[in-house]
């Protein structure tokens, strides 16, 4: 293991030429160098983590065509050239993550291929284009990370096929369209986060009443301009509901929400009151690799209430007194 060793200079290529190397882990060191090109390519390397290492260049292709590689990690770094089309010959892959890279391009649709995925995050990675049907595919998919990109075009209806889905994040893109229905069909649902797009509809399908894991739902700064579904009283875990900044979204709450024993946090102010001057609610998110969500300060929530999500920062949690949100009208506990 090399990690935070503060090595400086070039990825030396001869560590990719052991046949019995299963492990690199590299990462949080200074190379300024690109991924060696033969890297992956006759070897048995199965991990491969590289994140922080102020490596250049593209990811090389050569890397996927490898059937032993299990996990890729090369987050925060500064790759670019897009996601090789050959990531889709590595069926093994169960975490591929290039989060806050200026990758760019759109996401192929290869990665449908990968059966054994349980982790995509491209988060920051400047990508375009749509999300592509084939994601529908991945069967074991756990999270799908893909944060502050330009992402357009509505979200495919397959969606509803990951059945083992259970952290969504596709906050700070372009989306449009509305929610779709088989996504309220996904009952291991745990952390939804559409925020800062520009979908339009009711806030979520009724079918949201059967999400009996979902502890989160963000879908502020939208162009929400129906209701908001009584299923949502239905779910009991739900601990945070965000719905504010959607200026078309009908203004009254429905009264089931009062079931939820474990909301914490709810926000839903400026609902269903005309624009002043912008058309689209969603923001400018900074194109440089580097650049992390900068979300509006929410609601104080009580301290302890659940564990951070993932490794974006949420609400401050400074209060142990039940909650009260300073944008909102009503406080809950």
């Amino acid at each position: 293991m090399l990690r935070d060793n503060d090595f400086a200079g070039v990825l030396p290529t001869e560590l990719f030429a052991s046949p019995s190397l299963t492990t690199l882990d590299a990462g949080s060191n200074r190379f300024v160098s690109s991924i060696p090109t033969q890297a992956g390519a006759r070897t048995a390397l199965a991990t491969l983590l590289l994140q922080g290492s102020s490596l250049t260049g593209s990811i090389p292709s050569a890397l996927f065509l490898s059937s032993s590689l299990r996990a890729f990690n090369v987050d925060d770094n500064s790759l670019s050239g897009g996601i090789p089309l050959t990531i889709g010959a590595t069926t093994g892959l169960t975490t591929f993550s290039a989060r806050y890279n200026p990758l760019g391009g759109p996401l192929p649709s290869q990665l449908g291929a990968l059966g054994s995925l349980r982790a995509l995050a491209l988060d920051g990675c400047s990508l375009t284009g749509t999300l592509p049907s084939e994601l529908g595919g991945l069967q074991n998919l756990e999270t799908l990370s893909l944060s502050l990109n330009a992402l357009r075009g509505a979200l495919p209806s397959q969606l509803g096929r990951l059945t083992s889905l259970h952290d969504l994040d596709v906050a700070y893109n372009q989306f449009t369209s509305s929610v779709p229905t088989e996504l309220g069909l996904l009952e291991s649902l745990g952390q939804i986060d559409l925020s800062s797009n520009q979908l339009s509809g009711d806030a979520m399908p009724t079918e949201v009443g059967g999400m009996t894991s979902l502890v989160s739902l963000r879908v502020n700064a939208n162009l929400l301009d129906g209701a908001v579904p009584t299923e949502l009283g239905l779910c009991e875990r739900l601990e945070e509901l965000a719905l504010d900044d959607n200026f078309r979204l009908a203004a009254t709450l429905p009264t089931e929400l009062g079931r939820l024993a474990e909301l914490t946090s709810l926000c839903a102010h400026a609902l269903r009151r005309p624009r002043a001057s912008r058309s689209s609610p969603t923001p400018t998110a900074p194109a440089h690799h580097r650049a992390r969500r900068a979300r509006p300060p929410l609601c104080r929530r009580v301290a302890g209430a659940r564990p951070a999500r993932r490794s974006s920062a949420l609400c401050p949690r400074s209060s142990a007194r039940p909650h009260a949100c300073a944008r909102c009208a009503s406080t809950r506990a």
